[in-house]
């Protein structure tokens, strides 16, 4: 039960690495250069036990928590956690607000860096977090193992116990590389009295964010007559998360990854970034943080089932709802993300043990247990998740910050749970994207926003960059 920090090196660019290693492994040979050199022996600690590496960002309470339980259990086999970064002691209480802490980006990049030069060369922890790694395209070159097929070899495992969507979302062509442990939702929030008081309805199953562009404008309103917006449609998001966003929803509409093709100059995306500076240059989005009650919409990211219920009513005093993020306008359903996705090393040489301690993750037990701090993707866990919330707010332990300080917590009926259990089918996308590609959209939008390059060029510039990177 050895942990240790890990040691990472930054080598520039973490995307630029990336394609650059992806790309050497591909021409290494046919079947991707070191992933055919064979397993690697299993490692054994002295008193003779079968030792599981597993490489994560962060090793937070319910892994240490799980790892000791099922190291209880399973005498014979040593989980071994490698962490880039320590977790933060935050007391005994939490603290939900409506929106979350900024993620260190250093530590990620090291991160990525270094778990992406070992896969490439053939070595790396028997597990890996993969939820910031172009995970796909590891597995095209065999460096990760299919789980979807170790799933249907286990006659132990019942794939129905979890939710459809959330191992479809990580599933191409049949086969799964990565195991998400847990979720959280990425949803906007939207003020339903300001909407239905402007006669607005919105179908959020294929709304566009050309759609909330107009949404926006009808919302707008200068009663003091100073030439501004008297609120905003939405704020605290800069220009650049406001990108992020909007292709991250769209991703699958300009990029298929399988069949190494992308779209970004169909006219679509250059509208798209006329919209989006539109917004801005018109006041309608801000990235200044809001004042109570100046703003129609907000997005966020839900950590838990309560928050369906908790998160309306700390943003707009209970006339919040729930919508899934815009996107290019297929039925795609709501998004998903993921802080722990682990991925099976194709060249571990403890397979057997590695899946073992990935299905004991999955287990009622572990799943269960407070210190997740996510949705559980086991379908018999979520009812229990908000009853498990509810006792946790009422003895105090769980504080809500509402805009205008502490709130008390929310009544929540039956209808309310059903509700909850009902709205989790309805996830089926995973939020997961190509940072190579991510980099080169934020590098051309910042062309068009400096007026360096107009939407139509940056558009035609994107798609030769992203199809030239898609076919290497």
């Amino acid at each position: 039960m050895k942990r240790k920090a890990k040691s990472a090196i930054t080598t520039g660019c973490v995307s630029l690495a990336l394609m650059t290693a992806i790309t050497a492994c591909s021409s290494g040979g046919g079947n991707g250069g070191n992933a055919n050199a064979g397993e690697q022996p299993p490692a054994q600690t002295k008193d003779g036990k079968t030792v599981v590496t597993v490489s994560v960002l962060e090793n937070d309470r319910f892994l240490q928590t799980a790892e000791a339980n099922f190291e209880k259990a399973h005498p014979d086999i040593d989980i071994q956690i490698t962490a880039a970064i320590a977790t933060p002691e935050m007391g005994k209480k939490v603290v939900r607000r409506a929106g979350g802490q900024d993620e260190n980006s250093a530590d990620k990049e090291k991160f990525v860096s270094t778990v992406n030069t070992e896969l490439m060369s053939g070595k790396g922890a028997d597990l890996i977090a993969v939820q910031d790694l172009p995970f796909n395209k590891y597995a095209e070159k065999g460096l990760l193992t299919d789980l979807r097929s170790v799933m249907k070899d286990d006659k132990d495992f019942n794939l129905q116990d979890y939710y459809e969507g959330i191992m479809d979302g990580v599933t191409v062509e049949g086969k799964q590389a990565a195991l998400p442990i847990r979720f959280s939702l990425d949803v906007l929030l939207a003020n339903t009295e300001e909407l239905a008081g402007a006669g607005i309805t919105v179908d959020d199953s294929m709304w566009t964010w050309k759609d909330f562009t107009d949404i926006a404008h009808k919302l707008v309103k200068d009663e003091d007559g100073d030439g501004k917006p008297d609120k905003y449609t939405m704020s605290g998001m800069s220009k650049d998360q406001m990108l992020r966003l909007m292709v991250e929803s769209s991703y699958e509409h300009y990029v298929d990854a399988a069949a190494k093709k992308a779209s970004f100059d169909q006219g679509d995306f250059a509208a798209m970034l006329e919209n989006l500076k539109g917004l801005y240059d018109d006041g309608l989005v801000s990235d200044g943080m809001p004042a109570p009650g100046q703003q129609s919409f907000g997005h966020m990211n839900l950590m838990m089932p309560m928050d369906l219920v908790m998160l309306p009513e700390m943003m707009f005093q209970g006339k919040g709802q729930v919508f899934q993020t815009p996107s290019g306008g297929e039925a795609k359903g709501m998004t998903y993300d993921s802080d722990l996705m682990l991925a099976l090393n194709e060249k571990s040489g403890a397979k057997k043990e590695a899946w073992a301690f990935m299905k004991y993750l999955l287990s009622a037990e572990a799943q269960g247990t407070p210190g997740i701090m996510g949705f559980s993707v086991r379908k018999d866990m979520t009812a229990k998740q908000v009853q498990e919330s509810m006792k946790m707010l009422e003895s105090g332990k769980i504080k809500i910050a509402g805009p205008e300080g502490e709130i008390s917590p929310p009544t929540v009926t039956e209808e309310d749970v059903k509700a909850i259990v009902n709205t989790i089918p309805r996830i089926k996308r995973f939020s997961g994207d190509d940072s190579a590609i991510m980099d080169m959209v934020k590098e051309e939008a910042t062309a068009f926003f400096e007026g360096r390059k107009s939407a139509d060029e940056a558009a035609k510039q994107l798609q030769n960059r992203a199809t030239i990177y898609l076919n290497e």
